[in-house]
């Protein structure tokens, strides 16, 4: 089954809100109309910080009508695919440089289906975009990081333009349904220039969740 909603979209993510301001943050994500809502999980060793996890996704599923987009930044992805599901995620995305050989990538993907949600696969800024042709077919959704992951509020690096025009030709050349998401510094600049390079969906929130309202911010992130 493939992930089908109306692009270009956002996904605004929660990593930018104060623990006391998620409700609000989803508040604000629902006003705007956003399909997604973006749960960033790190462990703290497949990046250096910790974020949200397992218990945050259970607590805040069901309190908004929007999809649950997690990206998990873990170590061993597979071994944790059942709890988040159970959790609550609807699209699970984990990071192909987690994965030591091609064994566990497919294995990850593989859970994640048969729990019934949306497979993503993500590559990091200097990984290169032809690490994921041997599962272009078998996910979902293909996230391209725009900053290295692991926090909040790094600039876009400006090389990922090319990279997000590369992984859409792929998609389109391979007859992939996945649908193409960025992540990382995306604002009223870097939301238009991205979506004109082949992005479908695109991660904000230090930017969107700013001093204008989420609805003023969002259409300047889109181009509207």
């Amino acid at each position: 089954m493939a992930l089908v909603i109306k692009t270009p979209c956002l996904s605004p993510s929660l990593l930018a809100c104060t623990p006391f301001h998620i409700r609000e943050g989803m508040a604000g994500a629902e006003s705007i109309g956003a399909p997604l809502i973006h749960i960033d999980v790190m462990d703290g060793k497949f990046v250096k910080n910790e974020s949200f996890g397992v218990d945050f996704v259970k607590d805040v599923h069901n309190k908004h009508n929007m999809l649950n987009d997690t990206h998990i930044m873990i170590e061993k992805p597979w071994e944790k695919i059942d709890d988040f599901i159970k959790a609550g995620s609807n699209i699970i995305t984990f990071h192909l440089e987690a994965c030591p050989s091609e064994k566990e990538v497919r294995e990850t993907i593989k859970k994640i289906h048969d729990g019934g949600a949306y497979a993503g696969i993500s590559i990091k800024p200097h990984t290169s975009t032809n690490a994921i042709l041997p599962y272009i077919n078998d996910v979902d959704l293909i996230l391209v990081m725009c900053v290295e992951p692991g926090w909040g509020g790094q600039k876009f690096i400006p090389e990922t333009y090319e990279r997000i025009a590369d992984v859409k030709a792929m998609i389109k050349a391979s007859g992939s349904k996945a649908l193409l998401q960025v992540d990382g510094g995306i604002n009223d600049i870097t939301g238009p220039a991205s979506i004109k390079a082949g992005a479908d969906i695109l991660v904000t929130g230090t930017y969107l969740f700013g001093d204008e309202t989420p609805e003023i911010r969002a259409a300047k992130i889109l181009n509207k």
